[in-house]
């Protein structure tokens, strides 16, 4: 492992202008023989948040990852190569995606509906205190930080961990390079701390393949920022879509809100990551109209 971190640290401060995603992978990879992660596996009914700057759309094609012909570098893909980005909780969309009083965002639910098996980055106790986050522990395990064996590899994923949730983008093929090993099979993408807001929800980075069988969608929201003040945002929900069978959004005109079929039906409402979650008698959740 000493060797993954001499390396690790050196390419982090190199000039990668010149290198390919590819080509570090390969450094990488061979140096990672003997790296030990618990990996988390999830079971059907994550909610996932996405969000993007814009005006209502038409289809929920142009809310999930974006073609390849529009997809730049970012912290978990290269040129080229998509990933659905979501976050678990649905304030975390404000500050992933950059933006001022008086913008619009869509901000687009999605439900897990197989089960799913990650890899992760960035969830120990050196990131969490950097970025300076309210929680102690990962959102996934209740662990403080993931680990296992001895002193050299833990600084192994000490490592890796504060590479990933760097905020240069400058570190982007770096960062890439990781995410794309760490995901490969049987892996169906990452869970790593949300960096912009500072450690406090997490973000999934899903393979497009696994996302077109495995995610369903709920709905969008047509979001106004009204105020700014450091972390705090005041927004209004100026609209509301769902889903036809066809991928078309039907947009309502309204913010999103809950029907009763019978007279007599009654429905528990829990806040849970930002939103309000409707539930029936049995329990079963029951989606916004």
């Amino acid at each position: 492992m000493r060797e993954l971190v001499d390396t690790l640290e050196r390419l982090s401060s190199a000039d990668l202008s010149g290198e390919s995603v590819e080509n570090l992978v390969e450094v990488i990879g061979p140096l990672t023989a003997g790296l030990r992660l618990t990996a988390p596996r999830f079971r059907p009914g994550i909610m996932l948040f996405r969000g993007r700057l814009g005006e209502r759309c038409n289809h929920r094609d142009e809310l999930t990852y974006p073609p390849e012909s529009l997809v730049g570098l970012g912290r978990a893909n290269r040129y080229g190569s998509p990933v659905f980005y979501g976050a678990t909780a649905r304030s975390a969309v404000f500050f992933e995606v950059p933006n001022g009083v008086g913008d619009q965002l869509l901000v687009s639910r999605w439900r897990t509906v197989e089960t799913l098996l990650v890899n992760h980055l960035g969830y120990t106790v050196t990131v969490f205190e950097e970025l300076g986050s309210n929680r102690d522990r990962a959102g996934w395990d209740g662990k403080t930080s993931p680990m296992e064996g001895n002193d050299e590899f833990r600084d192994a994923l000490e490592t890796l961990g504060k590479l990933f949730a760097s905020r240069d983008s400058g570190r982007y093929k770096l960062t890439a390079a990781l995410a794309e090993f760490f995901m490969r099979p049987p892996f169906e993408g990452l869970i790593y701390p949300t960096i912009a807001m500072r450690a406090n929800a997490d973000n999934f980075a899903l393979k497009p393949n696994w996302v077109d069988r495995g995610l369903e969608f709920i709905g969008v929201e047509l979001v106004r920022i009204d105020a700014i003040n450091g972390f705090e945002r005041d927004v209004t929900i100026v609209d509301y879509a769902t889903g036809r069978a066809d991928g078309s959004l039907h947009w309502k005109g309204r913010a999103p809100n809950w029907k009763l079929k019978e007279k007599d039906e009654e429905l528990l409402f829990t806040a849970e990551q930002g939103v309000w979650v409707a539930r029936d008698t049995e329990g079963n959740i029951v989606d916004p109209s």
